[in-house]
């Protein structure tokens, strides 16, 4: 089984379960060290010694070598906090979490509106698809109402999340400036006075992570839980009360300075590769709940999310049907797990 692949393997539960307290490896061909004990991963998640690659030079030094300019790319990757350490991560962090912090209350009436809406189909027994049904358009919906935009902000799944990509291609990096390029233009006609006021590297940032990291999450968790629950009537599955699956499965760190884990010593430069994952799989309540990560890079969009799963889990209780079938398949990524499409089967 392919480490670069396993957070989208169907067989991933019972590899995490027997990965569970092994130590570090170091992937030659990944050119990487690969960590999937959760205590493991949140030690290092916690640790100064671990940082985000800084990639704005390197996405440069592309441009140069193939004769072509990536300006909104370039833009998106030198305001985004989860890019950024040292002096120019805490204020970009404190900046979008007060703004996070005073949407969270004007968002709570929208909020059940918008679920009660996007979730309505379901109000029938039959075969659906739940991401591009309900879950898509509850996102965007979500992320219009939370900058307030007049215009309604579009969504391609993990198209602009690639730059997150240690993998990228030419080819992606293009696709990754032609909707940072459509993002900026929607920002600046549905938010005017947002750009005036210098808060569109803010919007755009929250974009580019927020909008793949809500919709992977909530389809995972769903089809998770409805998968684990097939025949059973929705008011008795018993949904838990945060995502137990994470859509955002990979974070990769560089190594600062030389650090010591489990036995393994990981020098100046080498490559983490850290499976969230792992954390819903733990045997300890207390870790599966941080889902959302932690230390410095943590999700600031988390109080939000926790807001969200909620409704969106009453609304399936309250309906009178049982989940007769659950199939799903992934978006080719390599650190999301995106699912393509869920398709559910109610039954009366």
């Amino acid at each position: 089984m392919s480490f670069l692949s396993l957070h989208i393997d169907a067989g991933r539960h019972a590899a995490f379960e027997s990965h569970r307290h092994r130590p570090l490896r170091y992937d030659k061909a990944m050119r990487c060290w690969n960590v999937t004990d959760p205590a493991q991963v949140l030690h290092l998640l916690r640790s100064p010694a671990l940082v985000c690659k800084e990639i704005a030079g390197p996405l440069a030094a592309v441009g140069e070598r193939f004769g072509e300019t990536f300006p909104n790319t370039e833009f998106l990757v030198r305001n985004m906090p989860l890019m950024n350490e040292g002096e120019n991560h805490l204020p970009m962090r404190r900046r979008m979490a007060a703004f996070l912090a005073a949407r969270r209350l004007p968002m709570q009436e929208p909020l059940r509106r918008m679920v009660a809406e996007h979730l309505a189909p379901l109000n029938a027994p039959g075969e659906y698809e739940l991401v591009g049904t309900c879950l898509l358009p509850l996102v965007r919906s979500f992320f219009t109402e939370l900058v307030r935009s007049s215009e309604r902000v579009p969504f391609r799944q993990v198209t602009i999340t690639r730059i997150f990509d240690r993998y990228l291609s030419l080819d992606m990096l293009r696709q990754v400036e032609a909707e940072v390029t459509e993002l900026r233009s929607i920002v600046a006609r549905g938010c005017p006075d947002a750009v005036a006021a210098g808060e569109e590297d803010m919007y755009v940032g929250l974009f580019t992570l927020g909008r793949d990291s809500l919709l992977a999450t909530m389809a995972e968790s769903l089809a998770m839980t409805l998968g684990a629950h097939l025949g059973k009537p929705l008011n008795q599955v018993g949904f838990a009360d945060h995502p137990n699956e994470t859509g955002v499965a990979i974070a990769e760190r560089v190594a600062a300075q030389p650090i010591s884990v489990g036995g393994a010593e990981i020098k100046t430069g080498d490559w983490v590769r850290l499976f969230l994952q792992s954390l819903n799989y733990s045997e300890r309540l207390v870790v599966q709940k941080l889902v959302f990560g932690a230390g410095a890079h943590s999700c600031l969009g988390r109080q939000l999310s926790l807001d969200i799963w909620p409704l969106v889990t009453a609304q399936f209780a309250a309906l009178p049907w049982r989940v007769a079938a659950v199939d799903r398949d992934y978006l080719k990524n390599h650190t999301f797990a995106m699912p393509a499409y869920v398709r559910i089967e109610l039954t009366d």
